[in-house]
């Protein structure tokens, strides 16, 4: 792992929160969605990686006394702070690791595991153990939930980032003062909504996202093939509302009719037609016994007929 994301992590805390749409509660309906039944999560065998100080798994870990919880993160002293979070708390049923994911072994295998905000922050060879490791701890039913940053909405983020980075450099500002000097100097309203979305995130946010040590964007046909590759196989977006991005209006619904019966394309026109950052898929082992989906083309159907808006945000 470079120094450079070691040495952010440790002096630097990643801002606590939850991750609802990698709540397995929600998981579990957008895998139905997709054809798999999944385990009852209350229940469950639940892993979360990259699970930091454990804002997100002790919450579930009290919600469902009888499911089992394991956490894992590089960062030892957010481990720590999570083991004193579940002693004070007498929280039982969650056990923390503080392991690099590629020498992990995992210790059996896991209904729903978590994998929110990790994948476009790591090198290459820990991209490539994240899905290895799905593939080999996923039970027979399980699922696992990966968020990424999509490049068809982070190219044009990324001038923006690096001018930020030489105001950084050359007067000794924080990302949130560069980018406020920037604002001014936005020659479009979308160049002015994207620096307001960066500092909407906040100081907290900003050196672990935008500015992070790795910012690694990847297409969906990318996200898939590495899935693929690894024995893993995509049921839909998380959010199953999201498999056609919510922000697109009535026309572009319509553009996109054409190519329902090629969803490949129909998700990757969508992505660009949205310019959109971010996707958080669902995937499951290749073997699973995935039933009969709805076909795309007729849920884009249902959703022109029924005139969906798009919600607050940038419009396309």
């Amino acid at each position: 792992m470079p120094d450079l994301i070691r040495e952010l992590y440790r002096d630097k805390n990643y801002p606590e929160m939850s991750h609802p749409i990698a709540d397995p509660a929600v998981t579990a309906v957008a895998a139905r969605f997709g054809g798999l039944r999944t385990p009852d999560p209350s229940r469950a065998r639940i892993l979360e990686i990259g699970c930091s100080s454990g804002h997100n798994l002790l919450p579930l870990a009290m919600r469902w006394p009888e499911a089992e919880f394991v956490g894992v993160d590089l960062a030892e002293e957010a481990i720590a702070h999570a083991r004193r979070r579940a002693d004070e708390a007498g929280i039982s049923n969650v056990t923390f690791h503080a392991a690099d994911l590629r020498g992990w072994q995992g210790g059996g295998e896991f209904d729903y595991i978590i994998a929110h905000g990790f994948l476009s922050w790591v090198p290459d060879e820990v991209k490539s153990e994240l899905f290895s490791a799905c593939a080999r701890l996923l039970a027979p039913n399980g699922i696992a939930t990966v968020s990424y940053n999509l490049e068809c909405g982070w190219q044009d983020r990324f001038p923006i980032i690096e001018a930020a980075k030489r105001l950084k450099a050359e007067r000794g500002l924080d990302e949130m003062q560069a980018l406020e000097l920037l604002l001014p100097t936005a020659e479009d309203d979308y160049t002015k909504w994207i620096i307001n979305d960066m500092l909407a995130k906040g100081p907290g946010i900003l050196p672990f996202d935008d500015f992070g040590p790795v910012n690694d964007p990847w297409s969906l046909e990318r996200f898939l093939a590495a899935a693929s590759g690894a024995g893993l196989r995509w049921l839909g977006e998380s959010d199953p509302a999201e498999n056609i991005p919510s922000v697109l209006d009535d026309e572009a619904r319509a553009s996109l009719l054409p190519l329902g019966n090629d969803p490949l394309r129909m998700q990757l026109a969508a992505d660009t037609l949205a310019r959109r950052t971010f996707r958080s898929g669902v995937v499951c082992r290749a073997d699973a016994p995935v039933e009969p989906r709805i076909a795309t083309s007729l849920v884009l159907d249902l959703s022109v007929r029924l005139g969906k808006r798009p919600h607050a945000g940038w419009e396309p």
